[in-house]
């Protein structure tokens, strides 16, 4: 009798998952749903877990302790490359500014007077420096050196000082009070008219007879013409004197000989010695590097000198300079529809994806001209009209091609043809997935973020009620080209993503929105979660 062929019940290797498709009609080797797996020649096997370096979270006591606790708030994390080659950790949480290495202990860095980080911020390497973007309500502030710590874009003008020739400085426009008053340590400063402030900001008061009341303060917006700030001593109450306060938001020029400033004869569009300029780059959530230049998103006006409620301009400095820039190097991105620029992202060396909230548009021939002027050869061309990007952060290069979450139509992208001509792919990365992405809180698209590394793509989503963040990460294996997992779990919070170096490897980190830096895919054991029991606050949790 002829021996019958062995049956084998399932499947005999896995490549991802499919959760489209009638599970009693997936090839082989596909599952319909997966969590927290990773599929590798053929093999499903549990993530590793992620991880909370001691070394960027924040440990008490904070030289020599060894529990690892979180911070209230990350507002920001990025990587800075300095001259010599080294490379830092940034990080904002708590109102400062931190650094850190591998193995080395986080240590704040300076910051100007009054200063504090107490809203979301982004990091972009430029030339050798770094960075850091508030926001349009906030100026850039700017790190060349670890050892100095953060400055302002341009200096606040001093009294005391002789400026010379073409020296720039900020200062104004300044808004008189109709009431200072003081109790308790806190200063509270009703202005003459809505101030247009935000908690956070660093307002500097000037010209009170009190000289406690006067400098560069970190606020709290009370009202829309009142904020409080603290000081030590305890001067009369209430102020005296014609007290203003500032943003310092105006940038100003000192006028050639004989019309140079004296010292003392502050900047006003009264006076002969200063000009007020319009040239300066203008405060912005974030911004790329490209072509030796530093490009912008804002809504900021050179007609008014202020910021509209709508960001559709895209502001490039000059060649090899991040503080200036120049009428024919500022375009904005409007096809006549209501559409907000979101998001740059650099597509090759001469070409920027421009991405607004229901469209997308390519910027090219972005050359290094004769001197600063960015040449005739920059056009702008819409390559999607009927939807866009819905987050900053929610869009990453992967090769030459451009992948990026569109508002209820989920991962898509932007290929390069052989003729370097950029089109949209019309069928979504995520089609397989899509039951996840219709768990997608369309409440909070805003908070969705992508990253590539290990070649995976990575998208934190926050699904079901997505109210407190992010909640699971989906990933792409572009080795097998199919979806691995959704990655879920209490440790699985993502923010933000960066990737830097650690153990001579770049490897992928996530801020998280419970306040702790995260290193994924690290320990076998499992996810690090807060642990009050443990010694060191942290236990892991196995997947």
């Amino acid at each position: 009798m002829a021996q019958q062929p062995q049956m084998v019940d399932g499947d005999s290797g896995f490549s991802g998952i499919n959760g489209r498709i009638d599970p009693a009609s997936l090839q082989p080797g596909v599952a319909a749903h997966a969590e927290n797996c990773r599929f590798r020649n053929g093999v499903a096997e549990s993530r590793k877990g992620v991880v909370k370096p001691a070394w960027c979270n924040n440990i008490t006591p904070a030289t020599t302790g060894d529990a690892i606790n979180p911070f209230t708030t990350i507002y920001g994390a990025g990587v800075f490359r300095d001259p010599n080659s080294l490379e830092y950790i940034l990080f904002a949480a708590d109102g400062d500014v931190y650094f850190t290495r591998q193995n080395n202990a986080a240590r704040k860095l300076t910051l100007p007077p009054g200063v504090k980080v107490h809203g979301p911020v982004t990091f972009t390497q430029a030339f050798n420096k770094i960075l850091m973007f508030r926001g349009n309500d906030l100026a850039p502030l700017v790190l060349s050196d670890i050892g100095t710590g953060f400055e302002d874009l341009l200096g606040h003008w001093k009294s005391g000082t002789t400026y010379l020739e073409t020296n720039e400085v900020a200062w104004g426009p300044w808004k008189g009070t109709s009431s200072v008053t003081f109790s308790g340590g806190t200063v509270t400063v009703t202005t003459s008219a809505a101030h247009g402030y935000i908690t956070g900001a660093d307002i500097t008061v000037k010209d009170a007879a009190e000289a406690e009341y006067n400098g560069r303060f970190n606020i709290t917006v009370t009202g829309d013409s009142t904020f409080t700030y603290a000081i030590t001593g305890t001067p009369s109450t209430p102020a005296t004197g014609t007290v203003e306060v500032s943003n310092m938001s105006e940038y100003w020029q000192a006028n050639a000989s004989p019309d140079t400033p004296t010292a003392g004869e502050e900047p006003s569009s009264a006076s002969t010695k200063w000009t007020q300029q319009s040239d300066i780059m203008p405060n912005a959530d974030a911004g790329i590097y490209i072509q030796n230049r530093l490009a912008v998103i804002t809504s900021y006006d050179t007609g008014t000198f202020g910021y509209t409620k709508k960001a559709d301009m895209v502001y490039f400095s000059d060649i090899l300079d991040h503080v200036h820039t120049f009428f024919n190097q500022q375009m904005r991105i409007n096809q006549g529809d209501d559409a907000v620029l979101v998001e740059l992202v650099k597509l090759n060396e001469n070409q920027v994806l421009a991405f607004k909230d229901k469209s997308v548009s390519v910027l090219t021939g972005i050359v290094v001209g004769d001197g600063n002027a960015l040449g005739q050869s920059i056009a702008q061309e819409t390559l999607i009209s009927n939807y866009g990007l819905a987050a900053r952060g929610a869009a990453t290069m992967v090769g030459t091609d451009c992948y990026f979450y569109a508002s209820r139509r989920g991962i898509v992208s932007i290929t390069q043809t052989e003729q370097n001509k950029a089109r949209g792919v019309d069928v979504p990365l995520s089609e397989s997935i899509q039951p996840i992405i219709d768990r997608v809180d369309p409440r909070y698209e805003s908070k969705i973020r992508m990253e590539i590394w290990d070649s995976k793509l990575y998208v934190a989503l926050p699904l079901d009620d997505g109210s407190a963040g992010n909640n699971a990460i989906a990933v792409f294996d572009f080795l097998s080209q199919s979806w691995s997992s959704l990655d879920v779990g209490s440790a699985i919070k993502p923010k933000e993503f960066f990737k830097a170096t650690f153990s001579g490897t770049e490897r992928l980190f996530f801020t998280s929105e419970d306040g702790f830096i995260n290193l994924v895919e690290e320990d076998e054991l499992g996810d690090h979660v807060a642990d009050s029991a443990a010694s060191n606050k942290i236990s892991p949790n196995a997947v």
